[in-house]
């Protein structure tokens, strides 16, 4: 991957595939990673994986001149892997900040996001659970919550970020479909009501939201410019996620209308860094995961990261 300009990194997202903390938590299902666990998921493990983490970020500068000012992350544990990552990795010297709250997945997978003290100050954060009406009541769906935050950036403008990780299509049917939308309609509807009370907002909503830019879920959200829909390329992937021979893009960017209205629009861009392999048995590149079935191969995600990226200087 070669260097391709000078540009504002505003944002980055990535889910980070089971970035468990090896230490049991007796409220979640998250005995498989620990070291005792299916995974032998060992603190030296951990530890590779978090720095490798961290070197992906500091790398970012190296192809695109700036460090990423906001970082939403998908398939976090816990405050304490954000921590660590923040704390105990090269990253300390950017001074990144962690927002986390818990949600009630089972597995305790959570979403998150780091941002620069230098660069973005956050005035509000919630955590926003998806409700589903049943049999005259709602109900807390036991899955990722979507985080919302609300700050300033880069000292003057002030901006709505929503992070997101929606119910996957496991098992399929009826139930993985109507979760995905029950998502969508609470993204929807947060995006509305900000829009309505200050149609100029400036909002970013990213995420792994677990379907293609044409699916009735994403396109449900009317209200935001997807970024994905122009098409994102980067050196060997031609998406964020590769299922077998296909790859998907399942993560997405998604701005208001605002955030483009000015002289430099805003880019996609999937970065591979270090992070591809020879695909031995589809061809062509892979993401290096951190395990293939039970087998443990060293890597980091089965996701690309993405980048929200303004062109400088042109």
């Amino acid at each position: 991957m070669k260097e391709i300009g000078l540009f504002l990194v505003l944002a980055c997202f990535w889910n980070l595939e089971n970035y468990y903390h090896p230490s049991d938590d007796p409220q979640t299902a998250d005995e498989d990673f620990t070291p005792a666990g299916s995974y032998h998921w060992t603190y030296s493990r951990f530890n590779k994986k978090r720095d490798d983490i961290a070197k992906t970020i500091l790398s970012i500068r190296d192809y695109y001149g700036s460090y990423p000012a906001l970082i939403g992350f998908a398939e976090v544990e816990n405050r304490q892997v954000l921590r660590e990552l923040v704390e105990k990795t090269p990253l300390a010297a950017l001074e990144y900040e962690v927002i986390h709250r818990d949600s009630p997945d089972r597995r305790g997978i959570d979403v998150g996001m780091l941002y620069r003290k230098a660069d973005f100050r956050p005035l509000a954060v919630k955590s926003i659970p998806l409700k589903v009406h049943l049999q005259e009541r709602d109900s807390i769906l036991a899955t990722r919550t979507i985080l919302y935050v609300k700050g300033i950036l880069y000292g003057k403008d002030s901006i709505h970020l929503f992070i997101n990780h929606w119910p996957s299509k496991r098992g399929g049917g009826e139930v993985a479909n109507r979760n995905r939308m029950i998502a969508s309609n609470t993204l929807k509807h947060y995006v509305d009501s900000l829009l309505f009370i200050d149609k100029n907002a400036k909002i970013l909503a990213m995420g792994d939201l677990n379907d293609g830019v044409e699916s009735e879920a994403v396109s449900n959200i009317d209200n935001l410019i997807n970024l994905a829909k122009s098409g994102a390329e980067s050196v060997g992937a031609k998406g964020s996620y590769k299922y077998k021979e296909s790859w998907e893009l399942i993560d997405h960017l998604m701005v208001s209308p605002q955030m483009v209205a000015g002289k430099l629009k805003p880019q996609m861009r999937i970065f591979s860094g270090k992070l591809l392999v020879e695909d031995s048995i589809y061809l062509g590149m892979k993401p290096l995961r951190t395990y293939s079935g039970p087998r443990y191969l060293g890597g980091v995600s089965d996701h690309l990261p993405l980048l929200l990226v303004y062109p400088q200087g042109q």
